[in-house]
């Protein structure tokens, strides 16, 4: 009974969830390997009484995209209080409570008397039974919702699960769904302005070695740690960034036409309509990924006018690569967004030095600490101010590229711009020996694999870094474009969903409480900031 009205409410749910909601799913690390052969114990915060159902849909809704059936998925049992099964005294009151006891009877709920002296063998009998004949728990370890949102201190029964049955916990954190029935969080959840999160982390295992309480507060732990990720992630609108997006027309065209044909054309018929219809593929396809093809892509604002001048036809056509391809406009967004976070970090330091040192890794993100630099001298906001730029880079000759844009901004007696010749790989064995009040690493991190990322963020963080000082990087996320890369010969990256940030930065020993997360409006990139603040 349970299974079959749980898939009924899956479906049942399906718009809600979707449209009202907006449920957004965030694996964090390494998927759970689900089978129905497998026992598995869900362990969630509790906020509102429509977690059972939210946390369950976004669960089922998980498994399902891994390619997995309802009958690996499905039953999973709750455990709930008893007093919810009373039809006639269940809170909150009568007839709401017909519906509260029907619903967690139809649900396959298991009751367990809370505050009874009962010992937990009695109390959790069935769901032990349950979990050895390898079905799945979902429980609550605080016991009951919590009054004010924040995370409470967990009960011993979800200790006592894992010690007596060895099933692995699943933590998951349900996120923004406090105090839903204010109107105020209500209108926010249906107006886009907030969004339901599910984070579901990675299953804990074979700990059931130790006690009780401790196997508790591993749990709790790892809940915790979901629910600080989403404090990270930070909204960009408060920014007041004009950020490049797609109007609603431009969406229809990439879903119904340009996305199938660029994903099913053969890669030399892509390449040669290219270089047919626009000059500014020259340096894309010949010089992939590198900051002279990326050069094409940030100038192309200022460059409107003049791709008219090949004829109305070239025009046209660069016009609209450059507009309805999201990788143009994503690589512009994350260069206005790397400028503004550097200009802001710039402004609070000038209150308290007069010589600040900014350390740009890779060449072609440089542009964004330059223009920076200059917006601020615009402002006349750097007077009697000195700025040292140092450049890492394989190739001496982007160091060039830097140096013409200040030239071009006059920047020349502000700015002291020194390149350095060498592999950020290698960045231990240059002899860098200044420390740094801004360290910029945007766009090569794409290139990096997670052991190469963390050694250069963990070395940059640690050693390079001035105390109060900010680190920024980014990486590129799974998007629908990757295909379109692949064929024009981009270099290999590493696509980096939000799970794999966070595996990065907490491998790199930089305190996750003193990072922001921000995502480029396209959803193609991923900005991240580090203050390291030291005590």
């Amino acid at each position: 009974m349970a299974k079959a009205f749980q898939i009924f409410l899956y479906y049942l749910c399906y718009p809600l969830m979707k449209l009202l909601f907006k449920i957004e799913i965030i694996p964090i690390g390494e998927n759970y390997e689900l089978s129905s052969e497998k026992s598995l114990i869900i362990a969630s915060n509790h906020t509102n009484f429509l977690d059972p159902i939210i946390g369950g849909w976004a669960l089922t809704r998980y498994f399902k995209k891994l390619g997995f059936s309802f009958n690996d998925i499905l039953p999973i049992r709750y455990i709930a209080a008893a007093e919810y099964f009373d039809f006639l005294k269940s809170p909150p009151f009568f007839p709401v409570s017909l519906i509260v006891a029907s619903f967690v009877r139809l649900n396959g709920s298991i009751p367990v008397l809370r505050g009874s002296k009962e010992n937990l063998e009695k109390k959790l009998k069935v769901a032990v039974d349950i979990l050895n004949k390898n079905g799945k728990i979902f429980i609550f370890p605080e016991g009951k919702i919590s009054p004010d949102g924040k995370l409470h201190q967990g009960k011993r029964g979800i200790g006592y699960l894992h010690k007596t049955t060895k099933a692995p916990i699943l933590p998951i954190a349900i996120v923004n769904l406090y105090q839903f029935g204010k109107l105020q969080n209500f209108i926010a959840l249906l107006t886009g302005r907030k969004r339901v999160k599910i984070y579901i982390g990675e299953p804990i295992y074979n700990i059931y070695n130790l006690e009780i309480e401790d196997i508790v507060l591993v749990t709790m732990e790892k809940i915790k740690k979901l629910i600080e990720i989403d404090e990270v992630l930070q909204e960009t609108k408060s920014l007041n960034i004009d950020f490049e997006k797609h109007a609603i027309f431009t969406k229809v065209i990439r879903a119904l036409f340009l996305l199938p044909f660029l994903n099913n054309i053969p890669d030399q018929f892509l390449k040669f309509i290219l270089q047919k219809t626009t000059k500014d593929s020259g340096p894309v396809l010949s010089k992939p990924g590198t900051t002279h093809a990326i050069e094409v892509l940030y100038t192309f604002p200022q460059r409107k006018i003049e791709v008219f001048r090949n004829g109305i036809l070239h025009g046209i056509f660069t016009y609209f690569w450059h507009i309805y391809l999201s990788q143009p406009k994503a690589i512009r967004n994350r260069l206005k967004l790397v400028e503004k976070l550097i200009t802001n970090e710039i402004e609070n330091i000038l209150n308290h030095k007069n010589e600040i040192k900014i350390l740009s890794i890779g060449g072609g993100s440089c542009r964004g600490v330059i223009q920076a630099i200059n917006y601020l001298a615009i402002k006349n906001k750097l007077k009697e101010k000195r700025i040292l730029i140092f450049n890492l880079d394989k190739h001496p000759g982007v160091f060039e590229l830097s140096k013409k844009l200040i030239n071009e901004n006059n920047l020349t007696n502000l700015v002291n711009f020194t390149g350095i010749i060498g592999s950020a790989k290698k960045i231990e064995e240059l002899g860098i020996n200044n420390s740094f009040d801004i360290i910029e690493i945007v766009g090569l991190l794409d290139y990096f694999s997670d052991e190469e990322c963390i050694k250069l963020l963990s070395f940059c963080y640690k050693n390079l870094l001035n105390k109060n000082g900010l680190l920024i990087w980014g990486n590129i996320r799974p998007n629908s474009e990757m295909k379109f890369l692949k064929k024009i010969n981009w270099p290999h990256m590493y696509y980096r969903n939000l799970g794999y940030l966070i595996k990065i930065i907490h491998s790199s020993d930089i305190p996750i409480s003193n990072t922001k997360i921000y995502e480029e409006p396209l959803k193609v990139h991923w900005i991240i900031t580090h203050k390291k603040v030291t005590v």
